[in-house]
């Protein structure tokens, strides 16, 4: 039947855009160099101290393709309370990767933060759905 013809489309473009996404991500998982993974070691020593502004500094040495970057360096903004800034990094990070739940999570709290409920509920709600199917 024809709404057979149009569903199995479906699940096979569904099935194609699953495989791209995975083939992505595991791409930017090989691409991850050592250089990238002690930036990233500096940068939470430096947040995990408070100090925000040198792990800005640190994180953005990180290649910008790289959507853990984004996350990262929304993270130190957040801990600025420049909460604006953090939501557009939190943005570019989902544009990298948008089945990250943690960054959704993120977005959640910052909007919960600037008392944007509606959003955080929205942002909370996709990293839940997200985490459930991974």
């Amino acid at each position: 039947t024809i709404a057979h013809g149009k569903r199995l489309k479906e699940l096979e473009r569904k099935e194609r855009e699953e495989r791209e996404e995975r083939e992505r991500q595991e791409f930017v998982i090989k691409s991850v160099t050592e250089d990238d993974l002690n930036l990233m070691r500096e940068g939470r020593a430096l947040y995990d101290q408070k100090k925000y502004d040198e792990a800005i500094a640190c994180f953005k040495q990180l290649r910008p393709n790289l959507s853990f970057r984004w996350t990262l360096v929304g993270l130190a903004l957040y801990g600025l309370k420049k909460y604006d800034e953090a939501i557009t990094c939190f943005n570019t990070a989902i544009s990298f990767n948008p089945k990250d739940s943690t960054t959704h999570y993120n977005m959640g709290i910052t909007f919960r933060k600037l008392g944007r409920n509606a959003l955080a509920d929205y942002w909370l709600k996709k990293a839940k759905e997200l985490e459930d199917s991974s």
